[in-house]
């Protein structure tokens, strides 16, 4: 056989080899991208909290705290 045919050969045992890990990374790139997704929608709503929580603080006429007054007033 010529080098060219041992080189294909080679190829396509290497090719067979690696498919079910090339498999794998596809389907946990899909995870990853899955799970990126909820993340933004979590952290979207957080926002969405925290920016109402901001909101009804400031409707209700309270300060928020002095770290000093919390420790007693001494400042």
């Amino acid at each position: 056989m010529t080098e060219g045919c041992l080189l294909e050969q080679e190829l396509a045992m290497i090719k067979e080899q690696v498919q079910p890990t090339m498999a794998s990374l596809k389907e946990n790139d899909l995870v990853i991208h899955r799970e990126n997704e909820e993340l933004a929608q979590v952290e979207a709503r957080i926002a969405d909290l925290q920016a109402r929580g901001g909101r009804e603080e400031e409707g209700t006429g309270q300060k928020e705290a002095d770290p000093g007054e919390m420790a007693g007033g001494y400042k």
